[in-house]
């Protein structure tokens, strides 16, 4: 009984480790030391077991963390550290090794659509990247379209702020709704379902 015991407090203290040191992965992609806190809680708040990292941060009333990662070059997110998908996209976005490289397009594309947006994180580095070019992204979950909006409305309000140009205005987000009756319609398909067969 004693060595099951251990085994699974040694366990634990490995997974634990390892949230901290998965964490301090997040830290590190920060822009600056003050950055590093938010960005750690953020890697805590995914990394630890059972995620408990996010409850002790919604107990501590934190709804929101506004992160600044060293690849948005100045730009910051926020995200809602209780979401999982919100710190696993800023995990994939910016932890090491990156699943985006923008810098490896070798042109600057007119246009760029980013479909299915989620919180903005492709279309805010789309915006660093390609200045110039005219930029849709479309989210049709209405939470996270929330969180989209918020993220492009700090990014234009700081980017009018600090006096440069390249187009703020020319990013928009959209979303547009039907239920499965108007898709099946449209489809043409039967949206009732019957029975019998």
């Amino acid at each position: 009984m004693t060595e099951g015991l251990l085994g699974r407090a040694t366990r634990r203290a490995g997974r634990e480790a390892s949230a901290v040191w998965q964490a301090a992965a997040f830290g590190r992609a920060a822009d600056g030391v003050v950055a590093a806190a938010a960005m750690f809680a953020a890697g805590m708040a995914h990394a630890t077991p059972a995620r408990w990292g996010s409850r002790v941060l919604r107990r501590l009333g934190v709804e929101r963390l506004r992160l600044r990662p060293r690849r948005l070059d100045g730009y910051e997110v926020t995200v809602n550290p209780s979401d999982s998908g919100h710190t696993c996209v800023i995990e994939e976005f910016f932890v090491p090794p990156v699943a985006y490289d923008l810098s490896l397009v070798e042109f600057d594309p007119p246009v760029v659509i980013d479909c299915g947006a989620h919180i903005g994180l492709f279309t805010l580095l789309a915006r660093r990247r390609f200045p110039s070019a005219a930029i849709t992204a479309f989210e049709p979950n209405p939470n996270n379209l929330r969180w989209l909006r918020e993220n492009l409305r700090i990014n234009g309000r700081e980017r009018r702020r600090r006096g440069s140009s390249g187009g703020w205005r020319r990013v928009r987000a959209a979303a547009r709704f039907y239920s499965r009756r108007a898709r099946a319609k449209a489809a043409g398909w039967s949206s009732r379902a019957s029975p019998r067969g």
